[in-house]
């Protein structure tokens, strides 16, 4: 039976339901019958066997024209039974086939949807859901393939220094000091290397949800000082300044060093883009707790802040938060992870405004205290 297609299988469903039905009625109406004609025996007095004779023989006569009939009957019933059960099987499963027919034409190509029957019913409901399907598996596809294009475009660039300087250190006797210096340029391209495969293979754990976190209650005040005390000599380097303005009882509930990572790629993204004093701030919102790290340079084109959080995410005067630009979708995919958002918006005061909702591990005492400024 498994072999068979569904139109034959529901078409033999109908069938097996119609001579059921069929046997227990024309079982029904020939004991009926039966009982009729007997009854019509019974009435004879016993001593008038002439007439009894003749009306047992009428009665084995009706019954076998009944059966006759009852056997035609039931023959012509499968078989106009089997006709309409096909037709009707056929019809309802012709949408299914064009859809069929459609995913195997369209096979290689991403953005090919299933034609939606005109039905409103069932099938159209699951025409729609596919699509729905679709479209998720062509974002996807189209996401794939642009991060397989923009870091083979990144990875690119450090693999051929790292042969640049390896030939040029070849070509002919080096000093020691020369040598000193590929080497030095070889580490510098390699650590460039790790940190993107580093990067690229987070993203994907995310991707993934196999992101392994230990979450426990944090103070948001004391990852901020760490991160602004990791940063503290780039920023002197810099000419800049990093300001912490976080109430001391704000807790969110995340993994310390996802969280610390988080931070970095904030105060990362502020330091290589932003301009002024980089403030990371705290404030409760409901059951999150959103931290804002800002900035007071030119901010986010208009035409780049809705994609800033993108892979490989760059512009002419863009900010992303890292040299690879995957800063920020990190930022976004650790924030995804602990069950929070990522946001950028530009400041009415001028700079930049980036910030992760991550959740609250108990309601915050009281918003956000501009008078903890510290430096």
């Amino acid at each position: 039976m498994k072999r068979l297609s569904i139109t034959v299988r529901v078409t033999l469903g109908f069938l097996c339901a119609t001579a059921v039905l069929y046997t227990l009625t024309a079982a029904f109406i020939y004991e009926r019958m039966e009982f009729a004609l007997n009854r019509s025996i019974a009435d004879v007095p016993a001593d008038n066997h002439a007439e009894r004779n003749a009306r047992i023989r009428h009665r084995d006569e009706a019954l076998d024209e009944l059966l006759g009939q009852l056997a035609i009957a039931f023959a012509g019933t499968l078989l106009v039974g089997g006709l309409v059960g096909y037709r009707v099987a056929r019809a309802a499963l012709d949408p299914v086939e064009r859809m069929r027919q459609r995913a195997a034409e369209a096979s290689d190509d991403p953005s090919f949807r299933l034609p939606v029957p005109d039905t409103r019913d069932e099938l159209s409901r699951l025409a729609e859901t596919l699509n729905e399907l679709l479209t998720r598996v062509e974002v996807a596809v189209r996401r794939e393939q642009r991060l397989v294009s923009d870091a083979s475009h990144e990875l690119r660039t450090p693999l051929s220094q790292l042969l640049l300087q390896a030939d040029l250190a070849l070509s002919r006797e080096r000093t020691q000091g020369e040598l000193r210096d590929a080497l030095v340029q070889i580490q510098h391209d390699t650590r460039r290397l790790v940190r993107l495969a580093n990067d690229l293979l987070l993203i994907a754990r995310a991707d993934e949800r196999q992101l392994a976190l230990r979450r426990e209650p944090v103070g948001v005040r004391a990852a901020a000082e760490q991160a602004r005390e990791r940063f503290a000599d780039t920023a002197r380097g810099a000419g800049r300044t990093i300001a912490v303005d976080a109430d001391p009882g704000l807790r969110v509930t995340a993994d310390p060093a996802r969280l610390a990572q988080l931070l970095d790629a904030l105060v990362d993204n502020a330091l290589a883009h932003g301009a002024g004093t980089i403030t990371i701030s705290a404030a409760a919102q409901g059951a999150s707790v959103a931290l804002h790290v800002t900035d007071e340079g030119r901010g986010f084109p208009a035409d780049f802040r809705d994609r800033a959080f993108d892979r490989f995410a760059t512009a002419d005067t863009g900010r992303v938060g890292a040299a690879n630009g995957l800063g920020l979708a990190i930022v976004a995919a650790l924030a995804e992870a602990h069950g929070g958002t990522a946001s950028a918006a530009n400041r009415p005061e001028g700079g930049a405004d980036v910030w992760a909702e991550l959740p609250a591990a108990s309601p915050a005492p009281h918003a956000l205290s501009p008078g903890v400024l510290s430096r």
